[in-house]
């Protein structure tokens, strides 16, 4: 007896024999079956099952980021994104991200390995340079080469100083409405102070400006500041070894604007 079950669309089956049972959670998947006795289970979403197929350490089998990513990037699907991604090891996660974001303008690796240049691959708008990410004028070029990134995945070095450099010197050239994630915190989670207090941004009432009424509401908040993190920073997320930090800004808090 066979047993269909299927909760998205854009799915085919084609079953020519019994004792089948497809559980299927997500889309984009064809499975044609021309004999008996088989089950598939497939429970992860779209980017986890690419992610699978590249075998990058970001899959079911190691980390599963794409578990969490999935809710956090898919708005990103179909838009012509520039992507960044800090330590490519062979390339997986790139070709991956260029799958999932087939209309990106760029994706873009950064590696201080030079063999990481043979992974580059133009002609699908791979894109690889080499150099160390705790070096600001690097970080700044790559930054004016290819135009400032809507993703930018940090899964370099895992070393806190090197994490700070980068996320002061990209997230401020990060586009509005980006997203910044640094991978693998689980290698700092004794020194997360810095992101930890970047919540204190967050938490600013109307009463803190003159206002009569204790209204957080950040468009109802009248500040005035040069601070590009406060003005800027939007939801921070911490999740299973990683930090998610969206772009935000709140214009009317800029000086001079």
């Amino acid at each position: 007896m066979e047993n269909i079950q299927v909760e998205d669309n854009n799915l085919e089956v084609i079953v020519e024999d019994n004792n089948l049972e497809v559980i299927v959670e997500d889309n984009n998947l064809e499975v044609i079956v021309e004999d008996n006795n088989l089950e598939v289970i497939i429970e992860d979403n779209n980017l986890q099952l690419i992610l699978n197929k590249y075998n990058t350490k970001k899959n079911s089998k190691y980390n599963n980021y794409g578990k969490y990513y999935e809710k956090y990037l898919n708005n990103f699907i179909n838009k012509q994104i520039c992507y960044l991604e800090i330590g490519i090891s062979k390339g997986e996660s790139l070709f991956a991200m260029c799958e999932y974001f087939g209309n990106a303008k760029v994706i873009v690796g950064i590696d201080r390995n030079p063999y990481s240049i043979t992974f580059e691959q133009k002609e699908k708008n791979i894109f690889v340079e080499i150099g160390k990410q705790n070096n600001e004028i690097f970080l700044k070029k790559v930054n004016d080469k290819y135009g400032s990134f809507d993703i930018i995945i940090d899964d370099g070095s895992h070393e806190l100083d090197d994490i700070l450099i980068s996320f002061n010197t990209l997230f401020p050239l990060l586009n509005d409405k980006g997203v910044y994630i640094i991978e693998n915190t689980v290698n700092i989670r004794d020194y997360l102070y810095f992101f930890h207090n970047l919540v204190r941004y967050k938490n600013k009432t109307t009463n803190d400006y003159g206002g009569e009424d204790s209204l957080v509401d950040p468009e109802k908040i009248n500040m005035k500041t040069d601070n590009i993190l406060e003005y800027s920073l939007g939801d921070i997320i911490f999740t299973n070894a990683a930090i998610i930090i969206y772009k935000d800004i709140k214009y009317h808090w800029i000086n001079n604007i």
